[in-house]
């Protein structure tokens, strides 16, 4: 939402939640100057839910930080901020040690 040319704001939500967990904090972004995606994670909101057969927590790390840079590659995000919590919070820190 918002203007594309802005400074790009990801919104990764929590766990059994979706992106419209930001929806009253998207029009106060926008308005102050972001251009706001709310990322749905695999297997929550409206995403695919593929089949998941890790077994450790390094596992689902794995599997989440891989989705996630295929998607913001997919829509050409290299320089953006992330606003996050509950298991979007930890992987929006994975992501942030990797990158």
């Amino acid at each position: 939402c918002g203007n594309p040319t802005a400074p790009p704001l990801v919104l990764i939500h929590g766990h059994s939640m979706s992106s419209s967990f930001w929806y009253r904090n998207i029009a106060d972004l926008v308005n102050m100057g972001y251009y706001v995606i709310g990322l749905d994670l695999l297997g929550w909101g409206r995403s695919e839910r593929p089949f998941y057969s890790g077994e450790t927590v390094e596992d689902s790390v794995h599997f989440y930080m891989e989705s996630f840079n295929e998607w913001r590659i997919n829509l050409q995000l290299e320089n953006f901020s992330i606003i996050a919590h509950s298991i979007g919070a930890y992987l929006a820190y994975e992501f942030a040690k990797r990158h």
